[in-house]
């Protein structure tokens, strides 16, 4: 999966847990495996991003700063990229 977060802002601790709860729908979390994430180079919210998503849930995460480098990783692992 490839999530673009660019425009995602930091949230308060509150929202924070608000989001662990909602952020990933148990469909398509239980079959997630690798996830790009596209995100500024906020170590901030690289980190608060990682919180959110990961919980109980084992997959592989990155973060890039952009799509190409983003869909490279994603391909190298045999996976192809369709639009939703």
């Amino acid at each position: 999966m490839l999530a673009d977060c660019r425009e995602w802002g930091l949230n308060t601790p509150e929202a924070e847990k608000f989001m662990q709860g909602i952020s990933m729908n148990s469909e398509r979390s239980s079959a997630l495996t690798h996830l790009a994430i596209l995100t500024e180079k906020s170590e901030l919210k690289k980190w608060q991003i990682g919180r959110q998503i990961q919980g109980d849930r084992k997959f592989v995460t990155e973060f890039f700063d952009n799509t190409k480098d983003a869909k490279d990783w994603l391909a190298s692992l045999g996976y192809e990229l369709i639009p939703v």
